[in-house]
């Protein structure tokens, strides 16, 4: 508005002086140039404020919104060693579902839920909540969220949707040495600052590795606990022995999350045996029991600041 009044005063002013010739010369040369100086200083001061109200009311005009997506992976393995019969595995391996909404730009929902290997029955595929959490997003450099969220251990398990790795199956350290898709309740703070990317999660659980031995080699492993002393994750981080290496599959592992020391660990009942891997089978069942007791012995006796000799013989038994 100040830019069209500063342009009529002008025509007006150029007119009136333009019908005396005497003075055409100097007007041109002098006073207008001072004049479209002056205004360009007007636009300059009007324009900024204006640019930053259209700003605010392009914030005004955020809609809430649902995002639906997702992703699957169907696998196919042929696998032949040395002269024995070769394996074929056809598998649907993972159907993920994403839901989202946004109530304004700064606050978001976000969710993941994920089917593993077609069905969840006697002990085969899975089914999680693998994410669910409140964001905040106070500004680039400072975000805040709540809820369930992937621990930020590995590029892998925090962003591991097939295109991120060029094998058909995730890579195997992502697997037996940092485990994929480790989440947990918890907080996290996250943001961007003068080039710099950070992410700080605190999370629920604690992970124990510890070794057993099979029939002549020792099996590392890893368990993942949540406070309560429940599986959250298990993994064989070094399998040595020449058989038995099913064990390591994470199908025959996922059979251990949702138990702790009240459960028995009874192979072939809560347990799935192994045709080929008895001994290993059993040793890792048994490593896996024995960390839920430990758990549970410091829930009880640690946190607390008491022990007692009958504790200490009933976990040695």
């Amino acid at each position: 508005m100040v830019y069209v009044k500063n342009a009529e005063i002008n025509k007006k002013i150029y007119t009136s002086i333009d019908n005396e010739s005497h003075y055409h010369q100097i007007i041109h040369g002098g006073w207008m140039q001072h004049l479209t100086h002056l205004q360009s200083i007007f636009l300059c001061l009007v324009i900024v404020p204006l640019h930053l109200l259209a700003q605010d009311e392009l914030d005004d005009f955020f809609e809430p919104k649902t995002s639906i997506g997702g992703y699957g992976e169907l696998h196919y393995n042929f696998n032949k060693v040395g002269n024995n019969a070769p394996t074929k595995t056809l598998d649907f391996h993972r159907f993920v579902l994403y839901v989202g909404h946004a109530w304004t730009e700064k606050w978001s929902f976000r969710s993941e839920i994920e089917l593993e290997h077609n069905l969840v029955k006697d002990g085969q595929g899975i089914l999680q909540l693998e994410q669910a959490f409140l964001n905040y997003q106070q500004a680039d450099y400072l975000s805040f969220q709540a809820g369930v969220l992937l621990v930020a251990s590995s590029f892998i398990n925090e962003y591991h949707e097939p295109v991120f790795f060029p094998s058909v199956e995730r890579p195997e350290y992502t697997k037996f040495i940092i485990p994929t898709t480790w989440f947990g309740n918890g907080i996290g703070v996250y943001g961007f600052y003068s080039g710099f990317d950070y992410r700080l999660v605190i999370i629920e659980g604690l992970a124990i590795l510890d070794n057993v031995y099979g029939k002549s080699q020792p099996i590392t492993f890893l368990v993942i606990l949540s406070a309560d002393g429940t599986i959250k994750k298990t993994a064989i981080i070094r399998y040595r022995e020449p058989y038995g290496g099913a064990v390591a599959s994470q199908r025959w592992l996922n059979q251990f999350t949702g138990l702790s020391s009240s459960d028995k660990f009874s192979v072939n009942q809560e347990i799935d045996a192994i045709s080929g891997a008895t001994i290993s089978v059993g040793s890792v069942t048994v490593g896996i029991y024995k960390l839920t007791l430990l758990w549970e012995y410091y829930l009880k006796n640690i946190q607390t600041g008491c022990t007692s000799s009958e504790t200490l013989v009933e976990m040695e038994n």
